[in-house]
């Protein structure tokens, strides 16, 4: 049908006109008809058919298989390559940082901190309560015309624990101070007192704990003040409010700090009690607290941290020696030479940010030595204490001899004519004196002592009779103390448990 083209058949456009056989003429330029016609025909549709079934390319199955299998491989060997490098670049860069650790840090490392004050040798020391010029205040109340009888009260005190610079015996050090000075503050008490005293702790990055040493603590042992064993150390930044009775005790005591080695850098102090019962001792006229001690030069910390490797500094070849102190102190102060360099832990100065440089005189000033005064003909009773960290002394006054009245809290019987006393580390002495010989400057000396050989034990004989503490097995407490090496180190176990090393 003219101008039709059914759907589905195969239809060719022809030109209708003039044309050889076998060669079809397109149009020309000239207006023609044109004409769709349908050629029905047997062999033409077949033929074309096959012309395009033999242009299409069939892929067996199985190469698109191997094909895929390869993509495949491929992807996978090429993300482990990838991973592969990531992860050879991060060891790399992780072996590089491990091969170059980050500065030492050792203000931190030590608990030295940056920027400490200095607190001159005339703050620093405690010198009015040391002379013991002001008398203790006892409380009292009539009974009925009867004797009068002191009424225990509370004795209250305020320590705030700090770090700072000082030079005790002409040297500069980093020091821990009671309320800005060593020796800390007195703390006097009567028979039968309540103390209490709040400490504060003002040192950056280190707890820190009280020891009353030679209070008995009885029922108040969690005021004892060992850190570890009977409380937690307090805080920096933090308080803690010591509070005890002093019951049946009298005489010479000190306070320290007890948390490491806290107490070798001068955080000490003295406690007097006094009976307004009377004492079992012969009067004096005059009363002197006098502290015997050693000092290091290097930070307390620093020396505990050798002390505790393998060798030290001191002694490379062999562990568990301890250091020799680099100077002695008499009330905290003394004189030193400063052209000695320490043997036991020269300056650190590429790290201590407070070692004394060769060319820095203001950081040793040759310091200065305690001098006291008494009147000629009065009797005067030193309060002795070592407070020392490694050295026991004999302790004696020219052109004097002593009458040693009490050891460590009780009184005893006269100990008369004797030249000198031994002090152990943490013992007390009280021993009355005069100067028979009239001479007018008379030097302590404190020749150092290393040994256990002193005044034998039946030697004193204690003026009172002191009841036992009773105590039951519920409050009863077994404590396994061991002192063994460990791999060529000393280490101290209590219940079978050690520490290397504390952070102070």
């Amino acid at each position: 049908m003219p101008g039709h083209r059914s759907s589905g058949s195969l239809s060719r456009l022809m030109h209708e006109g003039p044309s050889s056989p076998g060669q079809e003429s397109w149009p020309s330029s000239s207006p023609a008809l044109f004409m769709w016609t349908r050629r029905k025909t047997t062999t033409a549709l077949p033929v074309f058919a096959n012309e395009k079934r033999a242009s299409r390319r069939q892929v067996p199955l199985w190469v698109l298989l191997v094909c895929a299998a390869c993509f495949f491989v491929s992807a996978l060997i090429l993300g482990l390559g990838l991973g592969l490098g990531c992860i050879a670049r991060y060891r790399a860069a992780a072996l590089s940082s491990a091969s170059t650790p980050p500065p030492f840090n050792y203000s931190s490392f030590y608990g030295i901190s940056p920027g400490l004050e200095f607190v001159p040798i005339e703050r620093l020391i405690n010198t009015t309560e040391l002379e013991l010029r002001s008398p203790l205040e006892f409380s009292s109340s009539n009974n009925d015309g009867e004797q009068q009888q002191h009424s225990p009260t509370v004795r209250e005190y305020v320590f705030n624990i700090t770090q700072a610079l000082a030079t005790p015996d002409g040297f500069r050090k980093p020091m821990l101070l009671f309320n800005g000075q060593s020796t800390g503050p007195l703390v006097e008490a009567a028979t039968g007192d309540v103390v209490r005293v709040v400490v504060n702790n003002g040192v950056a990055g280190r707890s820190t704990t009280v020891h009353w040493h030679g209070i008995n603590q009885a029922n108040s042992t969690w005021m004892d003040g060992v850190a570890g064993v009977s409380q937690c150390g307090i805080p920096p930044g933090q308080s803690f409010t010591y509070e005890f009775r002093v019951d049946a005790q009298r005489g010479t005591f000190w306070y320290h700090a007890h948390l490491g080695v806290q107490y070798t850098d001068g955080a000490y102090g003295p406690i007097v009690v006094r009976d307004p019962r009377g004492e079992m001792v012969p009067p004096t006229d005059e009363e002197r607290i006098l502290f015997v001690s050693d000092v290091y030069h290097a930070y307390g910390s620093v020396l505990l941290n050798s002390y505790l490797n393998s060798s030290s500094k001191w002694v490379p070849f062999e562990s568990g020696v301890e250091p020799l102190a680099d100077n002695i102190l008499l009330n905290g102060q003394h004189v030193y030479d400063c052209s000695v360099v320490s043997t036991t832990y020269p300056p650190d100065l590429d790290n201590d940010p407070y070692a004394r440089k060769a060319d820095d005189s203001s950081s040793c000033t040759g310091g200065r030595m305690y001098t006291t005064k008494v009147k000629p003909g009065n009797k005067l009773r030193l309060r002795l204490i070592n407070t020392s960290s490694f050295l026991s002394y004999w302790v004696s006054i020219d052109n004097h001899t002593f009458t040693i009245v009490e050891l460590d809290g009780v009184e005893i019987e006269p100990l008369t004519g004797q030249r000198g006393v031994y002090l152990n580390i943490g013992q007390r002495a009280a021993a009355n004196t005069s100067n028979p010989f009239g001479v007018a400057n008379n030097g302590v000396r404190g020749d150092v002592w290393e040994g256990c050989d002193d005044m034998p034990f039946d030697v004193p004989k204690p003026m009172r009779k002191m009841d036992a503490v009773e105590v039951t097995e519920a409050n009863t407490h077994y404590i396994e103390y061991m002192f063994r090496q460990a791999q060529d180190v000393n280490r101290i176990f209590i219940n079978k448990v050690g520490k290397q090393a504390w952070h102070y």
